[in-house]
């Protein structure tokens, strides 16, 4: 017959025993749960290059992103942190107590099946979460397109992502709900210009036009550091009866191709009736002649 902790021990110690396992537990977690926050402090603070990710983002607005995803990672670890080490006192407590283990393992098992599947999104989301976290999917300050939803992060958690979108609505999504994720902030952007010109005019003198005003913008203080590559005139992408379509293509900084395309457009307006102007003949001004009998007729 095997002698339990409680029969082979008087009520005090098994107290002791007792106090001694919580105060121990308690004392545990809170020391791990110390060194976890200050890791995850360090690693927020650490300078790291991103900008070769993100170029053109603040640095502020990237210490926030990595403080954001250290400090999720770091709850995430002390929630795990906290429930094994109260599990295992849990489970000496009852050791000390005489409570079959083997039939609170059965029965804890049955209970943990039917919370599993009634929890199931809930623990869908975290993986989500986890999986997001790791692969650095989006942070804070990032544009993203979530499926029904584009819109800039503004909190990133295990369990949802909340966005804002174009206006100004927030939006909690569930992580275990995203499909997939377009992200438009990291690496670069492209901004594409349609230009339509009217037939007749040559293709070849409209791209040399069209590429010629790119690189001038290109090459202005303001536009060095967003425009990255040269820009691309690839050629006439569409042909109708009355007109044929340009297209210019600029690779840029995140979040700038919009901007780019906008400034660019209003160049090739400007550029395209200049070109016209200096195509057409000026009007001649001339007086009509007047017969001499015109003159005097009533």
């Amino acid at each position: 017959m095997t002698v339990t902790f409680a029969q082979a021990h008087p009520w005090y110690v098994q107290l002791i025993a007792i106090v001694v396992t919580l105060v121990a537990a308690m004392a545990l977690r809170f020391l791990l749960g110390r060194l976890i926050t200050r890791i995850a402090r360090r690693i927020g603070e650490s300078r790291m290059p991103q900008w070769r990710l993100f170029p053109g983002r603040s640095s502020a607005l990237l210490s926030e992103r990595r403080e954001q995803r250290t400090q999720t990672a770091a709850s995430l670890l002390r929630s795990v942190t906290s429930f094994v080490v109260f599990s295992i006192a849990v489970v000496l407590v009852l050791y000390y107590l005489g409570v079959e283990l083997t039939k609170v393992f059965a029965g804890v098992g049955v209970i943990s099946l039917i919370v599993g599947f009634g929890a199931r999104e809930i623990i869908s989301d975290f993986l989500a979460g986890i999986a997001m976290l790791g692969a650095d999917q989006y942070g804070v300050g990032d544009v993203v397109d979530v499926g029904a939803i584009t819109g800039t992060v503004e909190g990133v958690g295990l369990r949802t992502t909340r966005l804002r979108d174009a206006d100004g609505a927030v939006w909690y999504v569930r992580n275990g709900q995203i499909p997939r994720v377009g992200n438009m902030s990291q690496g670069w952007g492209r901004a594409v210009i349609d230009v339509p010109v009217p037939s007749g005019r040559d293709p070849d003198t409209i791209r040399d036009l069209l590429g010629k005003v790119a690189r001038s913008m290109r090459d202005e203080p303001e536009w060095q550091s967003v425009i990255l590559d040269e820009p691309d005139v690839p050629g006439v992408v569409e042909l109708e009866t009355d007109h044929y379509v340009v297209q210019v293509t600029v690779r840029t900084s995140p979040l700038r191709a919009a901007e780019v395309a906008a400034d660019l457009r209003e160049r090739f307006v400007d550029a395209l009736d200049d070109a016209l102007a200096a195509e057409t003949p000026p009007a001649t001004a001339y007086e009509a002649a007047e017969e001499p009998g015109d003159r005097d007729a009533p």
